[in-house]
């Protein structure tokens, strides 16, 4: 039986195509982009120094060429498209096609070719296919050392997706050394406040937390989370992310929560960080940090659902559900549950189904 997801982007590539032609076909204007090479080539058969099908095969080369490059664009834009909007499967089926375009023109050792690697490599981490994924990762990385050396920014950039798949797979002791030697190379070819490096002593923060060291993470997120501030702004995604990070590592500690972290989440959440939002709301729903108030743990409940935040359409459900903060309603509970689950929330379609 035909899958329709390949069907689907079988319609898409032709499309494509169709562009890519119509781009290159610029070739029949493409004496105008190339008009004195073929000036220069009719003159040269004028003289007897190039044969008419030598220069016919020559034009259309040049034209062939010029469609690869631009089939290999719009399909990184079509790929790339495709991964913004979740639809990874359909990602992979196209990055496939430019991987395959990309060998042919540039060739395996190409900068190019790593960059679809790595663009193949994140689908499949995202699908949760850390085998496949890595042995991509690690073949756009040596493909990048062997450009640029290991002393370079795009080398350094390469190693944070790997060890992003390492934290992902569990491997923390190898995902740590990874984000290290990135922040280590990273702040000594850009310095520290280059947007890269806060990102990626961000994630070593994160890293840290998880591996139960919580002095150098609160460390490192702070210091992140200060740099973005300087260098970003405060009302920066990135610098809204890092709220939320820092905000998060500290409730981590053991005792009660750092009075800073309720001031964190609800500077990110402000900042549209549904997240944030669901993390506060647990804050205020179980009185931990503040004052218990379940109403206010229904509003910002609310405000992340309606950004699309599947836990906090859950969460929201089950307080319409029990009349905590809210009248009860079991038939707005259950609209609340089924929207969870189609975002992701296997718990909520259980809940869902409960209810009659």
């Amino acid at each position: 039986m035909e899958d329709p997801t390949q069907r689907i982007s079988e319609e898409k590539l032709r499309e494509i195509e169709l562009k890519a032609m119509a781009r290159s076909s610029s070739g029949r204007r493409i004496s105008i982009l190339l008009g004195v090479v073929t000036t220069f080539g009719l003159a040269l058969i004028v003289f007897g120094y190039l044969s008419y099908d030598s220069f016919l095969k020559e034009s259309e080369g040049r034209n062939t060429a010029l469609q690869n490059e631009q089939r290999i664009l719009l399909l990184t834009e079509e790929g790339n498209s495709l991964l913004r909007a979740g639809r990874y499967e359909q990602a992979i089926y196209v990055f496939e096609q430019v991987a395959l375009h990309e060998r042919e023109v540039y060739g395996l050792n190409s900068v190019q070719y790593a960059t679809v690697l790595n663009n193949l490599a994140t689908a499949n981490q995202l699908l949760g296919r850390f085998l496949e994924a890595e042995p991509l990762y690690l073949q756009a990385l040596a493909i990048t050392r062997g450009r640029h050396g290991a002393e370079h920014p795009e080398f350094m950039n390469s190693i944070v997706p790997l060890a992003s798949l390492y934290q992902s797979m569990g491997r923390l002791d190898e995902a740590e050394a990874l984000y290290r030697e990135a922040l280590s190379l990273g702040q000594r070819l850009l310095g520290t406040d280059h947007p890269s490096n806060i990102l990626i002593q961000r994630n070593l923060g994160l890293l840290l937390a998880q591996l139960q060291q919580s002095s150098e993470a609160i460390t490192l997120l702070r210091a992140s989370l200060e740099t973005s501030i300087r260098v970003l702004g405060s009302d920066h995604p990135e610098t809204l992310t890092a709220y939320n990070d820092l905000a998060t590592a500290l409730v981590r500690n053991d005792g009660p929560p750092d009075p800073q972290a309720v001031e964190l989440f609800e500077l990110a959440c402000d900042g549209g960080r549904s997240e944030a939002c669901v993390n506060l709301a647990r804050f205020y729903s179980d009185g931990y940090g503040v004052q218990l108030d379940f109403q206010r743990a229904s509003e910002l409940y609310e405000q992340a659902c309606d950004a699309g935040n599947g836990p906090g359409c859950s969460n929201l459900g089950e307080l319409f559900q029990s009349g905590f903060g809210v009248a009860t309603d079991q038939e707005r509970a259950k609209e609340l549950f089924i929207r969870a689950c189609d975002l992701g929330v296997s718990r909520a379609c259980q809940q869902a189904a409960a209810i009659p």
